[in-house]
């Protein structure tokens, strides 16, 4: 299968497997799911963001692939400014950060790669957000986050990246500090996802 094929492929998979499709934005959107040939790499854009052109401005999920099968993804709206709240969104950052350890796996499935991953993960552009939240009390609790960027590392096997639970696992590994400095331990969104198919 021709490359470009195999990474729409993937992508789609992936959509079609994901409990938190349509509801968060932006997100993977198997419907814009275009990849195009780069210096370094290919270069998957996937969300509806039609007139961003490169991953400095819009918020449209962009995926790079390098030759040497590195992968990172650029996505922006952690946090978005309405009004008077600076609003910080985490199933925005939870179901990309998901999605693309998924996507990685794929990849490294078709690659037949099985050793370790090292993964890290930047939210940038957030402090002074408040977490978004429909909860009263908790919109009491809140703290707006005290800096511009929150960073993690972590490792994990590329076989795991198959598994949604464990895929689901790491990520809750690498931001929930992230999501208790929001809300002072009071919520953590990753409690709300659950998988019809732990091993779909």
């Amino acid at each position: 299968m021709p490359v470009r094929s195999a990474l729409v492929e993937i992508v789609k998979d992936i959509v079609q497997k994901d409990p938190l499709n349509s509801r968060c934005y932006p997100e993977f959107n198997e419907y814009r799911n275009e990849w195009e040939f780069t210096a370094s790499g290919i270069r998957g854009k996937i969300s509806y963001s039609g007139e961003n052109t490169d991953t400095s401005v819009g918020d449209a999920p962009v995926i790079d692939v390098e030759l040497n099968d590195t992968g990172h993804l650029f996505c922006g709206r952690a946090a978005e400014r309405a009004e008077e709240l600076f609003a910080f969104f985490p199933l925005v950052v939870i179901a990309n950060s998901i999605n693309f350890m998924l996507f990685m796996g794929a990849l490294f499935q078709k690659i037949n790669y099985i050793g370790m991953v090292d993964v890290g993960l930047a939210v940038t552009g957030i402090k002074g957000a408040m977490y978004d939240t429909k909860n009263y009390v908790l919109r009491h609790r809140r703290k707006p986050y005290e800096a511009n960027i929150y960073k993690e590392i972590g490792r994990i096997d590329a076989l795991s990246l198959l598994d949604r639970e464990l895929v689901k696992i790491k990520s809750e590994e690498l931001l929930v500090h992230l999501f208790r400095a929001f809300t002072q331990g009071h919520d953590n969104p990753f409690d709300k996802i659950v998988f019809a198919d732990k091993n779909s």
